[in-house]
């Protein structure tokens, strides 16, 4: 008992630390940019300050590792003694990386029982109505409760992709234009 009340609590606790840091963290970064960008005479000054081109830049550093070695030339961004992966092409290789970890590691794991995971994609998607009973264990249903239809988007080879609410489309949406917006701001900025 003392345990699970121990691991809810920290969990608990390192959930609205994590949240509240967050918000800290963004509010805060943004707190000295117009004391700095001043001190320094705006843009401009800063650029003149920062003398070196290449703290500007976007592109990973142009250190020759053997994964920089490993890459075709036409992936790469030559400029003068620097070479450097072009951040596209950068971006692509560790997508690719992950998602090869992730297949190779998906080889050598052993599957699941087909049941444990029907039942956990029904706990997962069936809500918690106001007075439902309790469970009597862990990651099940309580008894009476019947599990929501899955709404499905792709459901093949063994692999679920629920379809996404309107709501959380929307939200993504408004997230990449912020992402978008932030990106945009930082160029211009820095031109």
């Amino acid at each position: 008992m003392f345990v699970v009340y121990g691991v809810a609590g920290a969990l608990s606790a390192a959930i609205v630390t994590d949240f509240v840091q967050g918000i800290l963290t963004v509010v805060f970064s943004f707190i000295p940019v117009p004391g700095v960008l001043r001190a320094v005479g705006g843009i401009g000054g800063l650029r003149e300050t920062l003398a070196d081109p290449r703290l500007f830049s976007l592109v990973a550093p142009g250190e020759i590792g053997f994964f920089l070695a490993a890459l075709p030339a036409w992936m790469m961004k030559v400029s003068g003694t620097d070479i450097a992966i072009s951040l596209p092409w950068q971006m692509v290789c560790y997508l690719a990386a992950g998602v090869a970890a992730g297949v190779v590691t998906s080889l050598f794991t052993k599957p699941l029982p087909r049941e444990k995971v029907d039942a956990f994609f029904a706990v997962a998607r069936t809500p918690v109505e106001v007075g439902e009973p309790e469970p009597e264990t862990p990651c099940t249903l309580a008894c009476g409760v019947e599990p929501a239809e899955p709404s499905l988007l792709v459901d093949a080879a063994g692999i679920e992709i629920t379809r996404p609410a309107r709501s959380a489309l929307i939200g993504f949406v408004v997230c990449w234009i912020a992402v978008a917006m932030r990106v945009g701001a930082f160029y211009v900025l820095t031109r």
